[in-house]
């Protein structure tokens, strides 16, 4: 994660040590969700201070993969620029393509500077993140059941890097609080959310949940 995307966790979260919190919320996104996109959604989130509409989002990533430069075309956009420079990351580390070429990420990287091999990749990348923009997954009783779970660890984490004493269950549940915020941003790229208005739908489960799970 880069500096400027660390300085912005500190500010908008208050962690202490933004990039031992960022790497433990990428840790537990895979230990709940599996090796999904969830895996990488604490990059994502933390790259750019607002969203996109799901359907602006999908129609710029269309567009930029039948660009003649799709780097460029998403320039414009540091948060869809920020999600395609993870999934990249990911996909190139996971296989064994350093004799093929490909970079380690697109940081700093432009279009001329790819080979053909990797320029395919970068469009199929793309390509699958405007798929997750068009079609959400939907959720299950046990996808539910695995976000109750993600959201009591991730209130854990959230309580030790801002430095509370309180117990983990007393994480604010306001739409507006930076606990529900934080959610909300690092589950936006698993699908999981509510297309409309998640924060209401993630302060409305984590209130249940603290509810069904209060002592006394």
């Amino acid at each position: 994660m880069n500096t400027l995307a660390l300085e912005q966790v500190h500010v908008r979260f208050r962690f202490a040590q933004p990039d031992v919190a960022a790497d433990e919320i990428g840790q537990l996104l895979e230990a709940v969700f599996g090796p999904t996109d969830g895996e990488i959604a604490f990059v994502w989130a933390f790259a750019a201070d607002e969203d996109l509409d799901p359907t602006v989002e999908a129609t710029l990533l269309q567009r930029a993969q039948i660009s003649d430069d799709p780097l460029a075309a998403l320039s414009s956009t540091p948060l869809l620029r920020t999600r395609l420079n993870a999934l990249m990351r990911q996909r190139w580390a996971a296989r064994n393509l350093r004799a093929k070429g490909v970079p380690v990420d697109l940081c700093g990287l432009k279009w001329n500077d790819l080979s053909i091999f990797s320029r395919d990749m970068v469009r199929d990348g793309i390509a699958h993140l405007e798929v997750l923009a068009r079609h959400p997954r939907r959720r299950g009783p046990r996808q539910d059941h695995l976000l109750d779970m993600f959201l009591d660890d991730l209130a854990e984490i959230y309580a030790r890097h801002t430095g509370s004493t309180a117990h983990q269950l007393e994480a604010p549940s306001s739409e507006t609080s930076r606990f529900v915020r934080l959610a909300v941003e690092v589950l936006r790229p698993t699908g999981l959310l509510a297309q409309h208005c998640p924060e209401a739908a993630i302060a409305q489960r984590w209130k249940r949940y603290k509810r069904a799970h209060s002592q006394g």
